[in-house]
Formats: structure tokens, C-alpha cells, sequence
């Protein structure tokens, strides 16, 4: 009986791990589809503002392109922790599932004797 609890436990922690981390693959979908809508702004502020050289006396177009900078930044640091929070939630899998491993050869060894 104690093994029961015991896997109910394991399965439980595991189903919490598996959606906390489809939700930040979920995240870091959205965040990217985003960034890519931002960096197709930037590709036509780029083609209006002359290529790759910005106008000087351009202020509206050079504070647009500065405005897109600064949430391509701001986008890469929300993916970047999604990232390390995947990384994380994924360790914390791998750990529970050797956990679950041992559990299991353990108690098929309990039950050979």
C-alpha cells in the first residue's frame, strides 16, 4: 500500500512539472511570435530610414526604430527567463523521474525476498 501513496505522489509532482512546462513553451511561443512581429517593423523602419544608415534630422523615424530597440530588449529578457524557468522545471522532471526509478527497483527488490 505504501508504494501507492508513494507513486501517487511521483505522478502528481509530474503532472504539476509536465503543465508548468507547457505553459512556458506556451510563453516562449507568444514572446517569439512577438519579437518577430517586431523585428518585420523594424526591417520597414529600416527601408524608410534610408537601410541601415538612420537620418539624423529623421527624429519621429529614429524615435520609432529606438522604440523597437527597447522592446526587442525588454522581449529577449522575458524569453531568456522563460528559457531558464524550461531549464529548471526540466531538471526538476529528470530528478523525479530517477526518484520514481529508484522507488520502483527498490520495491520490486522488497518484493523478491
Amino acid at each position: 500500500m505504501k508504494i501507492n501513496k508513494t507513486l501517487k505522489a511521483f505522478l502528481l509532482e509530474k503532472e504539476y512539472l509536465v503543465e508548468a512546462c507547457s505553459i512556458c513553451v506556451d510563453s516562449i511561443t507568444f514572446w517569439e511570435k512577438r519579437s518577430n512581429e517586431l523585428f518585420n517593423k523594424m526591417d520597414n523602419a529600416e527601408i524608410y530610414l534610408e537601410g541601415d544608415l538612420l537620418l539624423e534630422n529623421d527624429d519621429h523615424g529614429n524615435s520609432v526604430y529606438q522604440g523597437y530597440l527597447k522592446e526587442i530588449e525588454f522581449l529577449m529578457q522575458r524569453m531568456q527567463f522563460e528559457n531558464e524557468q524550461l531549464d529548471s522545471l526540466e531538471s526538476r522532471l529528470e530528478k523525479l523521474e530517477t526518484a520514481l526509478s529508484k522507488a520502483l527497483s527498490h520495491y520490486a527488490k522488497k518484493q523478491k525476498k
